[in-house]
This record gives C-alpha cells, sequence and structure tokens, in this order.
C-alpha cells in the first residue's frame, strides 16, 4: 500500500517517528511538505510544493499521483485537515470531503453541523 502523507509546513522532525510507525506496518510512506527543507525525508519519497497554498498542494500532489498511484493521503497535523481533504478529492481518493474537514477546523461550523444532525452540543454563542 502506498500513503501519501501531507503536512502544510514541516514541523523539524516531529512526525518522524509517527512515519516509522506507519512504515513499520509494511506502508510505502511518501511525504509531501507544503513548504520544508530538501533533507526532511528520503529524497526517493519526499517532495515539497514550495507553497503553503492549497492549490499548489493540490497540483504538486497529483502530479506525484501520476507517477506513483497513491492508494490514500493522511496527515498527522490538524492544520493540514483540509488540505488533505482537497487533495484526496483531486485525486480521486478516500476522504473526509472538504466540506466535512471545514467543519472540523472551526467550533461554530461543527457546532452548527451537529446542531443540524441532532447531536447534543453545549450551549454556545458568538
Amino acid at each position: 500500500m502506498k500513503l501519501l502523507t501531507l503536512e502544510t509546513v514541516q514541523y523539524l522532525n516531529y512526525y518522524h517517528g509517527r512515519y516509522g510507525q506507519v512504515e513499520d506496518l509494511g506502508v510505502d510512506l511518501y511525504v509531501l511538505n507544503g513548504e520544508g527543507t530538501d533533507d526532511f525525508w528520503r529524497a526517493d519519497r519526499y517532495r515539497t510544493a514550495g507553497s503553503r497554498k492549497i492549490d499548489d498542494i493540490v497540483d504538486r500532489a497529483r502530479a506525484w499521483h501520476a507517477e506513483e498511484r497513491f492508494d490514500g493521503v493522511i496527515t498527522f497535523s490538524e492544520s493540514s485537515v483540509i488540505t488533505v481533504a482537497a487533495v484526496a478529492d483531486a485525486l480521486g481518493l478516500p476522504g473526509i470531503g472538504v466540506p466535512a474537514a471545514v467543519c472540523s477546523r472551526n467550533k461554530y461550523l461543527m457546532r452548527q453541523a451537529y446542531e443540524r444532525a441532532g447531536a447534543p452540543i453545549p450551549s454556545y454563542r458568538l
């Protein structure tokens, strides 16, 4: 299985341990950072988009996917959830979708979605 993990911005070596755990499961893990250093991960499985912009990351992921045919897209970074959803949509891979990702990153939108679904939520106001 080939998985692409995305981080909008490189977090030093913070996620290396998690990447190793994924590889220990037998997964071929590829890393795409929006912004990052060239030596962050093994060169044959690492690229940067040179930008934090979602469209630029999607374009870079799409080009790499054409070469590697990834089976899925993941992240370990909460701040990259929307980007991963956009990439999964663009590559036709399973994901939560951009609307759900946006709601998951915004407490007000999340509570509105829960309220519409009839899920219990604490009272809130803006």
